[in-house]
């Protein structure tokens, strides 16, 4: 694996490794069973930037109850938002080629913000990340720095060379396109003037030929995600986390007049979509020794027992080490457009700076 990226199996142990590099900084990334204090490597005088995820991934394995670090030394510079709703940043590098982003995924201002950090960019830069926070999607502190536990904050890495990434989800068409006719930021109150939340379980109805009850719709819905219509471009997918009186909550903001069509999916095509991914992602760039993921946890979710098969062909294809997290949400955009909010996406990426 890359000398300059580790796994811990418990704090102490980052501690010792950590500690022989008293000038370095770290980026952490650790799973929600992960044992963390900050207050133990603020103590130590260890300059980290730590983001919580629901697993990490690790040589193409999964882990709940472990950490990695990146150590970043002059291959990038960081940059802490403690507050996403009042983001403004001054600290633009005119050389820069590219940005990695863990932000709260939960925050009511997730969507401005990346809206925001889009501006404050140059043009051409790659951006892509992921939103940090823990299954059953409930509020808690997501990030960490020095002695602090922050929610509704950021971690931006930038780079000065190049990322090269590949976004793929394997969702198929169900039905629509249907209009986002009533909505407001993450909440979808009407589909083609029909209350949302009756006019999404008639869909599924419709296509499970079985009438659902309102305490398994939540469930389904995991299998049945939307797809925001794009021109040319496969679809940017939409999540649920709960359905309350006749509206969808989703995790990112949808506008209204959007035209959004009901997808489904199947094991063997979530699974090639990340192979065919990686393909994609080798004709970009060869020479790598590190690639790094992010991926939805409703993908794993969804996958079960057949996410190890995921990230075992994951392997084949590329050949290389690799080092990510489960999100919730992911991050990205193509230099020329505004940062997209994902969902039930993997997003791959590569760069000769690891």
């Amino acid at each position: 694996m890359n000398q300059k990226i580790k796994l811990f199996g418990t704090l102490d142990e980052f501690i010792s490794y950590a500690t022989k590099f008293p000038s370095s900084k770290f980026l952490i990334c650790f799973g929600e069973d992960f044992n963390f204090s900050p207050k133990s490597l603020y103590e130590r005088n260890i300059e980290y930037y730590a983001s919580l995820h629901p697993f990490i991934i690790y040589n193409y394995q999964r882990y709940e109850n472990k950490m990695f670090c990146v150590v970043l030394d002059d291959m990038a510079k960081i940059e802490l938002v403690e507050d996403i709703s009042s983001y403004d940043s001054n600290k633009k590098l005119d050389n820069l080629k590219s940005m990695i982003v863990f932000a709260d995924a939960l925050s009511n201002s997730l969507t401005p913000f990346l809206e925001n950090l889009y501006e404050y960019t140059s043009l051409g830069v790659s951006i892509i990340g992921g939103g940090s926070g823990k299954k059953g999607f409930k509020k808690d502190d997501v990030i960490f720095y020095k002695d602090r536990s922050l929610k509704n904050a950021a971690i931006i890495v930038k780079f000065f060379e190049k990322i090269f990434y590949n976004v793929k989800h394997g969702w198929e068409y169900l039905d629509g396109p249907f209009v986002i006719s009533s909505s407001k930021d993450d909440i979808i109150n009407e589909i083609d003037f029909k209350d949302a939340r009756a006019f999404y379980k008639m869909t599924l109805e419709r296509d499970l030929d079985t009438k659902i009850e309102d305490s398994d719709l939540l469930d389904l819905s995991r299998s049945y995600p939307l797809g925001i219509v794009q021109y040319k471009q496969e679809f940017i997918v939409r999540d649920m986390i709960s359905f309350e009186d006749n509206k969808i909550n989703l995790i990112g903001s949808i506008t209204e007049n959007s035209l959004i069509d009901i997808l489904k999916g199947n094991k063997d095509t979530l699974i090639e979509a990340t192979t065919q991914s990686a393909k994609e992602l080798k004709n970009m760039i060869s020479d790598f020794d590190t690639a790094f993921i992010f991926d939805c946890i409703s993908r794993e979710e969804y996958l079960k027992d057949s996410y190890e098969e995921n990230l075992l062909k994951l392997k084949k294809e590329l050949s290389s080490d690799i080092v990510g997290v489960g999100t919730l949400g992911e991050f990205a955009n193509h230099g020329t457009s505004y940062i997209d909010i994902l969902n039930k996406t993997c997003v791959l990426g590569a760069s000769r700076c690891f």
